[in-house]
């Protein structure tokens, strides 16, 4: 059986909360059944928790018998589908990092080879609006720094 890092979180609020009522509940009606029904409901929450269904399968390799868990009670089962939430929230932080990081190498390669065509003049766009243009976005997004942009706009213009 595996125990969970986060195991009596859902155990702790539920006592919390059976406490409070009793004690609200106590202040109220003043009487000592009160005390009792807050006992009772904690003793049934203790049973409902504790269902977890286990059977005995032998270990294959060794010959010994493992008890393995066929059915999980209810707060074992928030508690296990809580860790395996923050698994796969991790598992996809990592896999956006990789692809941004796979990105920014993509956009640094981009820029290098726009530099090199503006260098060597060789512009895909048609008119010279549309490569005036080009080179003003390739100005403002970083690819080319103020003098790399005034040579190419002046070779164009000449």
């Amino acid at each position: 059986m595996k125990h969970y890092r986060n195991k009596g979180t859902t155990a702790g609020i539920i006592i919390l909360i059976v406490i409070g009522l009793t004690f609200i509940l106590y202040q109220i009606i003043e009487e000592e059944y009160v005390i009792w029904i807050g006992l009772l409901a904690y003793f049934v929450w203790w049973c409902i928790s504790l269902n977890n269904k286990t059977k005995l399968v032998k270990n294959k390799k060794t010959g010994h018998y493992d008890e393995v868990e066929v059915e999980r009670s209810i707060f074992d089962q928030t508690d296990f589908e809580y860790v395996e939430l923050n698994k796969q929230r991790k598992a996809e932080a990592k896999r956006q990092e990789k692809l941004s990081i796979e990105k920014a190498k993509k956009l640094i390669i981009q820029q290098k080879q726009d530099r090199v065509k503006i260098q060597k003049g060789k512009f895909e766009e048609s008119g010279l609006m549309n490569k005036i243009s080009r080179l003003k976005e390739l100005y403002i997004n970083g690819t080319l720094n103020k003098a790399e942009f005034e040579k190419a706009k002046n070779k164009l213009l000449k």
